[in-house]
C-alpha cells in the first residue's frame, strides 16, 4: 500500500507508520509524545509532511506505484507455476536474486528490461548460495558483522538491524 509524502517520495503504508512511531518516541524528550504534532520527515530527502486527522491512511496513495507492485506480484507467480513445473534455470536476475528459466526469462526481460540478468552457463555466473536461505544468493557484505549477507539475510537479520552494507 503505497502512500506518497508532500516531496513526491513514496513508502509502504507500513514503513510510514513505523517511521511516524518512531519519530513520536524521538521528541519525547522535547514534548509529551500525545502532543506531539504528526508529522513526518522523508527519510530520502528531509522535507516534513503533515499527517492528515485521518492517519497515514489519509496520504494520498501511489497508484501507479501500486499497480507496479501489482504487476511483480503477477511476475513472480508465473515464476511459481514455472518452478512448480520443474524447468531448468538458465538465467539469474541480480535484481530479482532469483534463478528463471527460458520461458519465464523472456517473460521477466520484456516486463523488466532495466534488470540485470545474466546466463547460467556463462564465465560471470559464479553465485556463492546462502548457508541460511538456501534459495538465495549472497549479493552484500555487512562491514560491522563481518558477515556476507543475501536480500533475505539484510532485511529480516535480528542480530544487526543497521548492517553497514556493501554490495
Amino acid at each position: 500500500n503505497p502512500k506518497m509524502l508532500k516531496c513526491g517520495h513514496s513508502f509502504c503504508k507500513d514503513c510510514l507508520v513505523g517511521l511516524l512511531v518512531s519519530m513520536r518516541r524521538s521528541s519525547i524528550d522535547i514534548i509529551d509524545i500525545d502532543d506531539a504534532p504528526d508529522r513526518l520527515k522523508c527519510p530520502v530527502c528531509r522535507v516534513f509532511t503533515d499527517v492528515p486527522e485521518t492517519g497515514i491512511d489519509g496520504l494520498p496513495s501511489n497508484s501507479m506505484l501500486e499497480k507496479l507492485g501489482d504487476r511483480v506480484k503477477e511476475l513472480e507467480e508465473v515464476g511459481m507455476m514455472e518452478r512448480m513445473n520443474r524447468r531448468p534455470a538458465k538465467y539469474f536476475c541480480h535484481n530479482c536474486a532469483k534463478n528463471c528459466c527460458e520461458e519465464c526469462h523472456a517473460k521477466h526481460n520484456h516486463t523488466l528490461e532495466f534488470h540485470k540478468t545474466v546466463d547460467l552457463s556463462s564465465d560471470t555466473a559464479t553465485f556463492i548460495n546462502c548457508s541460511k536461505h538456501e534459495d538465495e544468493y549472497i549479493s552484500f557484505y555487512c562491514m560491522d558483522c563481518k558477515v556476507p549477507l543475501c536480500t533475505l539475510c539484510r532485511i529480516h537479520d535480528d542480530q544487526c538491524t543497521k548492517h553497514c552494507v556493501v554490495e
